[in-house]
């Protein structure tokens, strides 16, 4: 990253309480200017590096009315369920979204709140609102044809000239659907009392700091990012292609990866993990019940604290499974029956046909 282009983007937000929402809209901006950047120079290799930056900057505009649209009222701690709430309309609040950054945050009033920046010059941008009853449904429209052409052939402003804050109701006790086919999608600090439903088609999804009753995630491509997040039921996650990343996430797990690259870091929990072809590795914090990993044709890696301890039932046909600490055997047959350290607290069971599964 340049410095004096960090600098200079920096400044932009001083004043203002960098909430995480507004955090992660900075990230992208140091991202995208630096990118911009790069580009710029290759194309004017003579060009002053102070010319170069003041360029950039121009190309980004003027972000005030973005920053001061994600900083709104934003709440520092998740909403509080009680008994006693505002009641809300909706049992079922729709999100589709085919471009532009949608940021998803916790609201205060009783309805969804939908504010936008977007450039005027692009009137088919407008984010379009179907209230129903019982229902919320925002989409923000499919571009195709010269309007696609003419977004990607413009300057960066473009990026940040199509920005959406979504508020939920406080205490909304509905789902929450999204659909990603493009763009880039923010969903932070929320208490969700139901199901977080999740599909991404293309794009790029960022889930931080969430809780939900159960988590229904559907990656067929793109990348996809869960970041301090709890599930009180279970995670269903199905992997078609593309990258999920998972960071100190809790819940029971119940994964089905055909292709594609599944990372989870600082996992708690238990549940079943079943790969194709895909690649999938898991670093646990802690264990709360036993494990299932079963793969055809991917890998498979699994990292547990020097601690934890557990028996291992594997089997394997023309695959391999290594556990890579020391283990006592307990039975001498064609599958691996062995304990891993000297208080077992849990069970994991391994299969594979033709892959690989590594235990550390």
């Amino acid at each position: 990253m340049n410095q004096d282009l960090e600098n200079r983007i920096n400044e932009i937000f001083i004043g203002y309480e960098m909430t995480l929402p507004l955090i992660e809209f900075k990230q992208e901006v140091l991202a995208d200017a630096n990118e911009a950047l790069e580009d710029y120079r290759i194309a004017h290799p003579q060009i002053d590096e102070v010319k170069a930056i003041d360029h950039v900057m121009r190309d980004l505009g003027d972000l005030t009315p973005i920053v001061e649209m994600i900083n709104g009222e934003q709440n520092n701690n998740l909403p509080v369920l009680q008994q006693q709430t505002i009641e809300n309309e909706y049992d079922v609040i729709n999100v589709n979204v085919f471009a532009g950054q949608v940021f998803i945050v916790a609201g205060q009033g009783s309805k969804p709140k939908v504010e936008q920046v977007f450039n005027h010059e692009h009137p088919e941008l407008a984010v379009q609102i179907d209230d129903r009853m019982r229902s919320y449904n925002i989409t923000t429209p499919r571009l195709s044809g010269w309007s696609l052409l003419n977004i990607f052939t413009e300057t960066t402003r473009s990026r940040f000239k199509n920005v959406i804050k979504i508020e939920l109701p406080a205490n909304y006790r509905g789902d929450l659907n999204l659909k990603l086919n493009a763009g880039e999608v923010f969903i932070t600090d929320l208490k969700l009392a139901q199901h977080l439903n999740l599909t991404v088609s293309a794009g790029v999804l960022h889930v931080n700091r969430v809780q939900s009753q159960l988590l229904q995630l559907d990656l067929r491509a793109g990348k996809a990012s869960l970041k301090d997040v709890k599930v009180a039921s279970s995670l269903q996650g199905s992997v078609s292609a593309g990258e999920l990343t998972m960071h100190q996430v809790q819940a029971y797990f119940n994964m089905n990866v055909a292709a594609g690259n599944v990372n989870g870091f600082d996992l708690i929990g238990s549940g079943d993990f079943d790969v194709n072809a895909g690649n999938l590795g898991l670093s646990w914090d802690r264990i709360l019940g036993d494990l299932d990993f079963s793969t055809a044709l991917g890998n498979i890696n699994v990292r547990f604290k020097p601690e934890i301890s557990y028996y291992l039932n594997g089997h394997t046909t023309m695959g391999s499974i290594r556990v890579l600490r020391e283990h006592q055997v307990q039975a001498d047959s064609t599958n691996l029956n062995a304990q891993v350290g000297s208080n077992p607290t849990f069970r994991v069971q391994a299969q594979t046909s033709f892959g690989n599964i590594i235990i550390k």
